[in-house]
């Protein structure tokens, strides 16, 4: 049925299951101003198929479904929605090679105010004791300002480099959305750390640091939970100055991901580039090894300014577990990878060191991924590793 574009339908809408969700706020994201000049039912799927997927990417709801029909003077449009909880518990327990295990409890507010605003509060305890906090206001479609606070205070066990740190540090970050889904960004940041050892700038046992971040990022990710299909890519600079010194360090950092699914495997991979200069201190250099670098190879193997990684994960969806009292699925996961990585100063980049392994893990809409793996790097040495949330 084709509408002549000279006229403005009206647009009624019509939702099931919205209880925290502002009504105000949801109107703005649908933008049914748009809906008002759609001039086929092929325009109003396609138009409907976008704002489910916006919808989606607040992080708020584990289901959105759209339809709708164009009438001879109205177009109807029907949204189903199921929201996630206001507060998730989520119990953490993970073991990395710097901090040994670490358990945690941390609680997340997914829908503040009912305009898809995020907050956190919780602790940790083991290889990091420490508190943290945050707040953050997404940018999406319908809002494109962009709001991140965060706090830390605590300590973290450096275990192969026999010391121990207490941190203090806190960040505030504004950004606005341009051209969806671009990104700019811009942030403070502060540090305090105290080491009981001579490992900072200067040589001395401690650092307090000012900072500033640039960043531009573009995410079309269809899930930020669980990604299955999309981009995302980011560019920041940063610099730090020392707080009654004159120390100074900069950085530049690239981080591409691309994630696409056939059937029940999800194909991902991520190229990460880390340059900074070489009056970075020795806690902010980057290493090869460990949970977050190099998962096949020890922490730290080596260290330098400079860090390149690639890797590439098949994520295959072995079971989906269902029960009716429960609102969204829980999903379990076969994960094979390999990766490889360099150090160097600069754009120069020494010998690269590779490896591979196989994980598992669980992941549910409240909790995230829960999961582990086992490797082997190029020189034969086994590594193994938990955590909490995909590693790319």
């Amino acid at each position: 049925m084709l509408i002549p574009s000279l006229f403005s339908l009206a647009v009624n809408l019509h939702t099931e299951g919205i209880h925290s969700t502002s009504e105000k706020f949801l109107r703005e994201e649908l933008r049914l101003e748009d809906f008002s000049s759609v001039e086929s039912q092929c325009a109003l799927d396609s138009l409907i198929a976008d704002r489910e997927k916006g919808l989606m990417t607040t992080g708020i709801f584990a289901f959105v479904k759209g339809a709708g029909a164009v009438e001879d003077s109205s177009v109807e449009l029907w949204f189903l929605f199921y929201e996630l909880p206001v507060i998730i518990p989520s119990p953490t327990l993970g073991y990395d090679d710097r901090s040994g295990w670490t358990a945690g409890l941390i609680l997340g507010f997914t829908n503040l105010w009912g305009r898809a605003h995020r907050g956190k509060i919780g602790g940790y305890i083991g290889g990091i004791d420490a508190l943290t906090s945050g707040y953050t206001k997404p940018p999406t479609p319908g809002h494109p300002g962009a709001l991140d606070l965060s706090f830390f205070w605590g300590g973290v066990s450096w275990a192969h480099e026999e010391m121990t740190e207490k941190r203090t540090s806190a960040s505030v970050s504004l950004g606005r959305a341009f051209r969806w889904p671009n990104l700019l960004k811009a942030g403070i940041s502060y540090e305090n750390r105290l080491f009981d050892t001579t490992i900072c700038m200067g040589g001395d046992s401690s650092d307090e640091l000012m900072g500033w971040t640039l960043s531009w990022e573009r995410d079309d990710l269809d899930n930020p939970m669980n990604p299955k299909r999309g981009t995302s890519v980011g560019i920041s600079f940063s610099s730090s100055h020392e707080l009654g010194g004159h120390g100074s360090f900069q950085g530049l950092a690239v981080n591409a991901r691309g994630f696409g699914t056939a059937g029940r495997i999800t194909i991902a991979g991520r190229i990460r580039l880390d340059m900074f200069s070489s009056e970075t201190p020795y806690y902010k250099r980057q290493y090869l090894g460990g949970l977050y670098a190099l998962r096949c190879y020890p922490y730290p193997t080596e260290t330098a300014p400079s860090r390149l990684l690639l890797t590439v994960e098949a994520r295959s969806l072995i079971y989906t577990w269902t029960h009716p009292a429960i609102p969204f699925p829980t999903e379990f996961y076969l994960v094979p990878f390999a990766e490889a990585g360099a150090l160097g100063t600069g754009e120069d980049f020494g010998q690269y060191l590779w490896g591979g392994g196989f994980g598992g893990g669980v992941f549910t809409l409240a909790s995230g991924y829960l999961g582990g793996d086992v490797s082997l790097n190029k020189k034969g040495q086994w590594a193994v590793h938990a955590y909490v949330g995909w590693l790319l």
